[in-house]
Formats: structure tokens, C-alpha cells, sequence
């Protein structure tokens, strides 16, 4: 029979607390990788994160990483982290982890030498738990800016904006998706609780058809969008296909209605 844990649910492990890693010097350029865990305790079904970054005007994207010095492979790329100061992003990598790997993580972000707060959990699944993903692929992110890509929800109050291409066909069939959204280091955004409205589309240009949501969230003051809920979303979509997202918002600010998007794609 297989090797269940005895926990039905699932439970956490190996925390890494207050560990830091910090962008490259130069701005928009990936850094060095930072060791986060040695060696992982067992085969582990995933890592569950949590990222801060303690400036409201600056963008991140880091890419988390298996293997030895030298030889990483990357698992997660470009997670994005662009909110308000003490707001964590949180992010679940559910991929297949040997026993004894060691994991590592590199950033790069809009101002050089930001430090980053990460803290990483090994996960290892009960009976209940869904299986871990073959493989994650990102779409969206702008390494040119360390952000993701530009939703805009238009002029018009509470009406939809244009659909904005996500992958033009997505290189595998894909079973979930991740949200991040970010502030585009906006630090002075109007408080709009709960009304924006997003929704992701399949089909060609000018033909998309609404496929997932739409979602709610809103914007603070202080910078921040969301909150998003930190969860995969079941998502089926076949390899080939078009994937596009499309916005709706409460206000037609010409800045502040703008907000950054990346999606992580799960293969099963």
C-alpha cells in the first residue's frame, strides 16, 4: 500500500524564518541564489511561501529553485511581490520535492539590493490532499520592469475593459491557476473596496469567450491590490489555446485603475 502520512490534512514544517534574499545591485537584473533549506526532510509534495517587501514603490520577481549551488532548477518562476509594506504575498509551489534537496531562491526587483523576507514551509500531503503538479509555467511577467503584465479596465466605471493576451497558446494543458496582482509601485492609490472585477477568456482576439471568474478585490491607499484568495483555482485548458484577462473597476483613474498581473499555470 502507499506510504500515507498519518495525517489526513496535510501539515507544515521546516519553517524558515526571517530568511532574506536580496535582488541584484542593479535594478530589473535576477541575483545570486540564497540557500533557504539544506536539505529537505523527506519527498515532500510542495513548499508553501510567504514573501514581504517593505516598500510600497517597489516591484520584485523571484524564481525559487532545486538543486545544488550551481546546478539549481528552477520551480516556480518570477513570483511577483508588488504590494504596501507589511502585506505578505503568499505563495504554494505544489511540486514534487526529492528527499534531500535543497532548495534556493533569487530575486531581482525595480530598485537594486532590495531585501526580500522569505518564509518557507516543506509540505507534505495527508490522504485529502490533492497530488502535486508535474510542473508550473508563468505567464505575465515583465523581467524588463520586475512586474507583470498591464490589465487596464478602461475609461468607463464598472464596464469591462479590453481583453489583454496572457499566452498567445499555452505550451501544455493546464489543470489550475495561481493570481498575483500588483500596485505597478503605486503608492498613493484610491481606496476602492472590493470593485474591480477580474475574469480570464479563451478564444482568438475579438472572439474570447469568459472561461474563469470574475474575481473581487480592491485597492488601498497604501498600495496595495487584492487581496487575492491564495489558492490554486481548477482551471482545465488545453494546450493551443489562447489566454487572455479582462478587468472591470469602480473608478477610471488613469493611473490608478492600473494594476499589474502574472498567472502561474499548473501541469499535472
Amino acid at each position: 500500500m502507499p506510504d500515507f502520512p498519518l495525517s489526513a490534512g496535510g501539515f507544515l514544517t521546516e519553517a524558515v524564518v526571517n530568511s532574506t534574499v536580496n535582488a541584484n545591485a542593479s535594478p530589473n537584473v535576477k541575483g545570486a541564489y540564497t540557500e533557504l533549506i539544506t536539505s529537505t526532510p523527506w519527498d515532500a509534495d510542495g513548499l508553501l511561501v510567504q514573501l514581504q517587501i517593505n516598500n510600497s514603490t517597489v516591484s520584485a520577481l523571484m524564481d525559487f529553485a532545486i538543486g545544488a549551488a550551481g546546478s539549481e532548477v528552477i520551480v516556480l518562476a518570477n513570483a511577483l511581490i508588488a504590494q504596501t509594506s507589511r502585506v505578505s504575498t503568499w505563495v504554494h509551489i505544489p511540486i514534487s520535492i526529492p528527499a534531500g534537496s535543497r532548495v534556493a531562491a533569487r530575486a531581482q526587483a525595480t530598485t537594486g539590493g532590495q531585501a526580500i523576507a522569505v518564509m518557507a514551509h516543506v509540505l507534505r500531503g495527508g490522504l485529502w490532499s490533492p497530488p502535486p503538479g508535474g510542473s508550473i509555467i508563468t505567464l505575465g511577467a515583465d523581467t524588463s520592469d520586475s512586474g507583470g503584465q498591464v490589465i487596464d479596465p478602461g475609461g468607463t466605471i464598472d464596464t469591462n475593459g479590453a481583453w489583454t493576451q496572457m499566452s498567445a497558446s499555452l505550451a501544455q494543458d493546464i489543470a489550475a491557476v495561481w493570481l498575483m496582482v500588483g500596485n505597478r509601485q503605486n503608492a498613493t492609490l484610491t481606496d476602492q473596496s472590493g470593485l474591480f472585477r477580474l475574469e480570464l477568456g479563451t478564444g482568438s482576439a475579438a472572439a474570447e469567450v469568459a472561461a474563469w471568474g470574475p474575481i473581487r478585490f480592491g485597492s488601498a491607499a497604501g498600495g496595495t491590490f487584492g487581496p487575492l484568495p491564495s489558492m490554486w483555482f481548477p482551471l482545465s485548458i488545453p494546450a493551443g489555446t489562447r489566454l487572455s484577462a479582462r478587468a472591470k473597476a469602480g473608478i477610471n483613474d488613469a493611473s490608478d485603475r492600473l494594476f499589474d498581473l502574472t498567472i502561474y499555470a499548473l501541469v499535472i
